[in-house]
């Protein structure tokens, strides 16, 4: 328990430094975004001087104690952290490439959780998790493109490449193979006493 709890920390500090990262690499275009630019890097709250500074001591704290946890979580760790700050840096400007990377956080994410615990994942795990976060991230880029509207392409590089027809077709192929990965890996588990 005690090594799960640290985990779920250290992985919440990544994410919350990664964060950091992500709002100093977004704040030109998020002080055009009605409710973004109330965030504390675009509004000039937070220098992005003092925000990248923090970023840097948590993130390299938070892989340090990773790696003295377990190596194996510390890999993970430094996986998901360096996808992270890619995604925040380029790929969320690529269509299709940003969903998948939000869907690849979410599957080291539950590595991370086996990694530390040292159990055996199942590939069953890898292929729900990531759909399920397929699913997520491309609602996610279907409701920012219906809401920015004409403005899109302004407030998020890729989606001047989406549209609704393209994010439906995905979904309408993510949505049942998500379904059906679950039900296979549901079936094929090792039954429970």
């Amino acid at each position: 328990i005690r090594d799960a709890v640290l985990a779920f920390l250290l992985f919440c500090a990544l994410s919350g430094a990664i964060y950091l990262v992500n709002d100093v690499s977004d704040a030109e275009r998020d002080r055009i975004h009605s409710k973004k630019r109330r965030r504390p890097v675009a509004s000039g709250l937070l220098p992005q001087s003092v925000a990248l500074g923090a970023a840097t001591v948590i993130i390299g704290v938070s892989l340090a104690l990773s790696f003295l946890l377990r190596t194996d979580f510390g890999w993970v760790a430094l996986s998901y952290t360096a996808l992270m700050i890619a995604y925040s840096l380029l790929l969320k400007r690529l269509v299709i490439l940003d969903a998948f990377a939000i869907g690849s956080g979410f599957v080291l994410r539950a590595v991370a959780g086996a990694a530390v615990l040292g159990v055996p994942i199942s590939p069953w795990l890898y292929t729900c998790a990531g759909l399920g976060a397929l699913v997520i991230a491309l609602g996610k880029r279907r409701s920012e493109l219906v809401a920015a509207g004409e403005t899109a392409g302004e407030q998020r590089d890729s989606l001047r490449g989406y549209s609704l027809k393209l994010i439906d077709q995905l979904t309408y192929a993510v949505v049942p193979g998500t379904l059906v990965a679950y039900i296979l890996y549901t079936f094929t588990a090792d039954n429970m006493p």
